[in-house]
């Protein structure tokens, strides 16, 4: 117990005379008793007071659906929380990386490396889906509060539908990024927040662009997640801070933002964030990784802006591959609800020019959901980590049609059938990419023991190495309802992929045995394999002019040839 000084000192602190004040009639600790926490040493039974006092009710209201969410996702994942991977990133994402590296010196990614240094330096997949999954958690529970959802099941659903979106797993197919993507969408979403609730202009724009900086100093394709959350925070109509959470309201006043001023705010916060970004750059001096890094011209940037319209219908109206053929308008469902809310509000007020700025707004929706293409035409088109911005958008609209009451059991109803479908189409791809991992490794053990039988002095010396083609591949159809949803992930790839061919077999081998060939060399090769039949015939491995070669497929003009 605490001494009586310590106890005195206890109650003259500024804490528990904001809280807990003793004159009667106020609150629960209108008693002369002990606060909790002079009560009670025993850190279990501190914490669980601390919890109860009014102070921390939301955190309490929270608790439910965020352990859910985390038991869902343990469920549904199950495999990224037991299992290692091997895709053709786990080496040398595995390794030890040195500080800084290539994120730095050649990404710009310099707030990804610093995450992964305090990490350890490598990437351990157990440890980034455990912490990654639980910051995705928690960025649900932003969505919810930021877009109106307020009840513990309705967070729920918001957060499970962002956990199950197609395009999350990509998250976790890359050993060492998991931490770092799931990071810069919650320092998006604070700075969501932080437009809201901070009365002073210049304070909230400025602490928001230094959030947007971050998320796109950790990978630059957020910008189509930052662009989105924005669209929708300034067009769907905001609450007043008399609700549960008090959340998007002026603080100070109770009453929300004007439409205007968040669009102010937003666009404020956007430019400022980007310009902080470039000119980190310039501080740091990066020097480029040719695709990855590439900034389109303006025809680029306006093709992609005019093809953005198309994608859009194509992943929520047309092609909606990762749903039950049945059920393929649920999306499209969604968002109309969606629109039609915001219009009816804006019917009721009568306010010609914010239902114009609305019509701006959503127009900007379908570029925004593609801004990473729009900067880039070189990335990816179906990754589904340059393509998280959709979750968030589906998730977005979840938490705001479940806000309404009059509607809350017909899109309770919608929201928890998306939720389902979600889940079912996850759980079916992780078995899969579970499956596939074993697959892989079996043909690589059986790739391995045809090189030592073919090359007797294998160890004594180094030798150039030539793959022609890709492994045959795992067929996922039979496993996977909807295999082509349009969003993939890098645990969907061959492992023994032609720019990791040499590392993978070296590290497989124990030995640094094999070098990377030149293009005379791949020359060679090609000419010994006429005639010869592919893996996994005997003949498929052979040894030519002290060239070790692979031949995977039919040698064709398009084949792929090992780097």
């Amino acid at each position: 117990m605490y001494s009586p000084p310590q106890r005195q000192q206890c109650y003259q602190s500024s804490w528990y005379r904001q809280r807990h004040s003793l004159q009667a009639g106020r609150g629960r600790f209108a008693s002369t008793r002990e606060p909790a926490h002079c009560l009670e040493r025993n850190p279990r039974v501190f914490v669980s007071r601390l919890f109860e006092n009014r102070g921390h009710q939301h955190f309490v209201r929270l608790r439910r659906p965020l352990v859910a969410c985390l038991l869902l996702a343990l469920v549904i994942y199950a495999p990224l929380f037991t299992t290692v991977f091997y895709t053709n990133h786990l080496i040398p994402n595995v390794w030890v990386s040195p500080y800084p590296s290539y994120r730095t010196v050649s990404e710009g990614r310099w707030l990804a490396d610093i995450i992964l240094l305090l990490a350890g330096g490598s990437g351990v997949q157990v440890i980034q889906s455990i912490v990654g999954f639980a910051i995705l958690a928690l960025n649900g529970v932003l969505l919810s509060v930021i877009f109106w959802a307020t009840s513990g099941f309705q967070i729920f659903l918001v957060s499970a539908t962002l956990l199950l979106h197609p395009a999350i797993l990509d998250y976790f197919s890359f050993t060492s990024d998991a931490i770092g993507f799931v990071l810069a969408d919650a320092f998006l979403l604070a700075g969501i927040v932080a437009l809201g609730s901070i009365q002073r202009f210049s304070l909230a724009v400025a602490l928001c662009s230094l959030l947007f900086m971050a998320s796109i100093a950790v990978y630059q394709p957020k910008l189509a997640v930052m662009a989105t959350l924005a669209v929708l925070w300034c067009a769907l109509p905001q609450r007043a801070s008399g609700g549960r959470w008090g959340m998007g309201a002026q603080a100070g006043t109770g009453m929300p933002l004007s439409r205007l001023s968040r669009v102010f705010r937003a666009a404020a916060a956007c430019l400022i964030g980007i310009l902080l970004y470039l000119l980190s750059l310039k501080v740091i001096g990066v020097e480029g990784a040719g695709a990855r890094t590439q900034i389109n011209g303006v025809v680029e940037m306006s093709r992609e802006f005019l093809r953005s319209f198309v994608t859009f219908g194509h992943y929520f109206i047309l092609h909606v591959n990762y749903l039950p053929q049945n059920v393929r308008l649920l999306p499209a469902a969604l968002c109309l609800l969606a629109l039609a809310l915001t219009f009816a509000g804006e019917w009721r007020s009568r306010e010609v020019k914010s239902a114009v700025l609305i019509v701006l707004l959503l127009a900007l929706l379908p570029p925004s959901l593609s801004l990473a293409f729009i900067v880039n035409d070189q990335a990816p088109q179906f990754a589904g980590r340059l393509l998280s911005a959709h979750a968030y958008f589906v998730a977005a609209l979840a938490a705001f049609v479940l806000g309404f009451a009059r509607l809350r059991p017909f899109s309770t109803i919608l929201v928890a059938a998306l939720v389902y479908f979600f889940a079912i189409h996850a759980a079916q791809e992780i078995t899969a990419a579970s499956l596939r991992n074993d697959y892989q490794m079996l043909q690589l053990n059986r790739i391995v023991q045809a090189v030592e039988r073919t090359v007797p002095d294998l160890y004594e010396r180094r030798r150039a190495l030539v793959v022609i083609g890709d492994p045959v591949p795992f067929d996922a159809s039979r496993i996977v309802r909807e295999s082509d949803d349009g969003y993939h992930s890098q645990l969907d790839t061959t492992m023994f992929i032609h720019y990791r061919q040499v590392l993978i077999l070296n590290s497989l081998l124990g030995h640094d045995v094999f070098v990377s060939s030149d293009e005379r060399e791949k020359e060679i090769a090609k000419a010994a394999c006429a005639g010869r039949r592919p893996w996994p015939a005997a003949e498929s491995v052979f040894l030519t002019d002290d060239l070790l070669v692979i031949l995977l497929e039919p040698l064709s003009p398009d084949v792929r040839v090992t780097w």
